[in-house]
């Protein structure tokens, strides 16, 4: 006798189901695993202590040790992390903190460009470090009336009294790829984000640059832009697993690359702008790829 057949799934009502399990779980995890505890016992869980001082104005250090403590059990498959990092922000008129901010990006952005070498001769580590130190006083010192929003986020191994990573952040102008009157907006550009060899792959990036964002979110915005190579591919698809999405690009831009000969090159590159909504609606949909 015939048999009935049970009807397939649409790949639409597959596609439904994933999504609400998706936003079950963000839901679960925000607000299930460390309200009802204070930080001290939720680093007793997993086994992680964070300190969050100082954090710049507007960052909420609440929301920072959740999320520290709610993804500590997804690290244990990654590098282990330090058990105890300090987020902060550099004194641009501090000339130590300066020189060791300058110092760290040297060795963690420039050592290992793309393009570039894994290692630097000290003629090439002294010219960028230099070169590094007045970028920083210029974009992160004081300036006269303390006018624009800035901040250099730095994340720091207690431990071993190490900076991990760094992120800055300033009101700038973004062009639109053209070069044409009337393309630019003025918003917060993220730049200068590098994390130390030993402590990739343990979220200090996302951290940073999460950090980054309620920075920016408490000057009032609900965009954070970028520029990357778009040869940096990892990361691009890091950017984009953070939510930001490519506006334009421009052919016609250079870069510093130091060469295996000792010089630091000025070569041609292509950069990318990427831009992220942090705030309403469009942040709770900018990690879907539609």
């Amino acid at each position: 006798r015939p048999t009935s057949r049970r009807k397939a799934p649409s790949a639409k009502f597959i596609t439904m189901f994933r999504l609400n399990v998706l936003f079950l779980s963000l839901f679960a995890l925000e607000i299930n695993p460390v309200k009802s505890f204070t930080p001290i016992e939720s680093n007793r869980l997993f086994a992680r202590r964070i300190h969050i001082r100082p954090l710049p104005r507007g960052i909420d250090e609440t929301r920072s040790v959740r999320l520290e403590a709610s993804l500590g059990p997804f690290r244990l498959f990654g590098p282990r992390r330090p058990k105890s990092v300090t987020f902060g922000s550099l004194d641009g008129g501090n000339a130590a903190q300066v020189s060791e901010a300058a110092q760290f990006f040297t060795g963690a952005f420039w050592a290992g460009k793309v393009g570039g070498v894994d290692e630097l001769t000290p003629a090439q580590s002294g010219s960028l470090t230099s070169q590094q130190s007045r970028e920083f006083r210029s974009r992160y010192g004081p300036r006269m009336g303390g006018a624009g929003e800035r901040a250099l986020l730095v994340a720091r191994d207690d431990e071993e009294n190490v900076l991990m990573g760094c992120a800055g952040v300033q009101i700038d102008r973004i062009g639109d790829g053209r070069g044409k009157a009337g393309g630019e907006v003025v918003g917060p550009l993220m730049s200068n984000v590098a994390v130390g060899r030993s402590y990739r792959r343990m979220g200090v990036a996302e951290d940073l640059v999460k950090q980054t964002e309620d920075l920016v979110k408490s000057w009032g915005y609900g965009e954070c832009y970028l520029l990357v190579e778009k040869r940096n591919t990892p990361a691009i698809r890091l950017y984009r697993k953070l939510g930001y999405r490519a506006l334009w690009e421009d052919s016609k831009a250079t870069t510093l690359v130091p060469k295996s000969n000792g010089a630091v090159s000025t070569e041609p590159t292509t950069l990318v702008c990427m831009m992220k909504r942090v705030t309403g609606l469009g942040a709770l949909f900018s990690f879907l790829p539609f």
